[in-house]
């Protein structure tokens, strides 16, 4: 279960300047199996993006997903 001095979750998002343009990302962030936050497709040139504070309350699992945003998986890596 996630402990009550972490109800809140928010982390700073940002695409890998490694492949220049080519490479987009999406974020997700589930609690348990539910959908919690969702990003827009990001490009290096969006710069970092903040995911505001994610309401963690009552979920036993936390789950952080990076997608490659449609365009397959050149520098589509979370770290």
């Amino acid at each position: 279960a996630i402990d009550s001095f972490a109800s809140y979750f928010g982390v700073d998002i940002n695409s890998d300047d490694t492949y220049q343009n080519r490479g987009t990302v999406q974020f997700q962030v589930y609690g348990d199996n539910t959908l919690l936050f969702e990003s827009k497709v990001l490009k290096i040139t969006d710069g970092i993006q903040y995911t505001g504070e994610i309401d963690l309350s009552g979920y036993k699992t936390l789950r952080l997903v990076g997608n490659d945003g449609g365009d397959g998986i050149s520098g589509d890596w979370v770290e």
